[in-house]
């Protein structure tokens, strides 16, 4: 499938820069084709049982 590297200095845990955020998401979007006519912006139902306790 498709794939992406992005390399920056630093170990596992290093904070990561922004533009290997701003990498992410535009990989994202252009891979997982997001819907772009939700309403509210959410495209799943976040009133269902499975995100409270129970």
């Amino acid at each position: 499938g498709d794939k992406n590297i992005i390399k920056f200095d630093g170990d596992h845990n290093s904070q990561r820069p922004q533009f290997y955020f701003d990498s992410i998401t535009i990989f994202f979007h252009n891979v997982l084709h997001p819907p772009t006519d939700a309403a509210d912006g959410i495209s799943f139902p976040l009133d269902h049982e499975y995100y409270f306790d129970q």
